[in-house]
């Protein structure tokens, strides 16, 4: 039963993040058509591929630690790896942030 309600909360929970990122995205590109292209619009960009990372990858990958079983397969170095990734990838687009809004000031 709790197997099952864990299912169903992450299907939930990536079909929501993908629609509701999909519409901000959606949003940000008809907005920048008719104006021009800001920090906060790259800022939204940047936020919209970080969740969808986020969303599609992490819940992903802890939905499966929790469903697997406590003897599951993952040793603790491709433990450390994944967390390794999450972190790193998250510090890139958070500097990649910082980056485009200097270049935006000068």
């Amino acid at each position: 039963m709790a197997k099952l309600f864990l299912m169903m909360f992450g299907i939930l929970e990536l079909m929501s993040g993908v629609l509701g990122n999909a519409f901000v995205l959606t949003s940000v590109h008809v907005q920048s058509l008719s104006r021009r292209k800001s920090v906060h619009t790259v800022f939204l960009l940047n936020l919209v591929v970080a969740d969808m990372f986020v969303v599609t990858c992490v819940v992903v990958l802890v939905l499966e630690g929790l469903l697997a079983t406590w003897d599951s397969t993952m040793s603790n170095d491709d433990c450390r790896v994944r967390g390794f990734l999450v972190v790193f990838f998250t510090g890139l687009f958070v500097l990649f942030v910082f980056l485009s809004s200097s270049f935006d000031v000068y």
